[in-house]
């Protein structure tokens, strides 16, 4: 990864989700999490130090992220997160990895 990102964004914190974003703390980087469950990722962000849920102002949530990852079941779930009604592309910097 480029050593100029510092904060992730991370989408589905779920099975698969959870355990691949765990390492992204420990390996140094702040984490922007979100899940459907709002419990799972308040769990998630309880259990690992240097990440905070996005909040309910989707445009304060993304605008630092460096690097966006989505775990999520499928494509169609992918699209609407990103650029559904209230998908969360258009508040995303340009320039970033995505």
């Amino acid at each position: 990864m480029a050593t100029n990102v510092k904060t992730i964004g991370f989408i589905g914190v779920g099975n698969a989700g959870y355990h691949l974003a765990a390492n992204l703390p420990r390996a140094g980087f702040n984490l922007i999490v979100r899940d459907a469950d709002r419990s799972r990722a308040k769990n998630f962000v309880e259990e690992n130090t240097n990440s905070v849920i996005a909040g309910e102002n989707v445009e304060d949530a993304w605008r630092e992220v460096d690097v966006l990852v989505t775990m999520l079941p499928n494509g169609k779930i992918v699209h609407d997160v990103l650029l559904g009604e209230t998908g969360i592309a258009k508040h995303l910097r340009k320039g970033r990895k995505y």
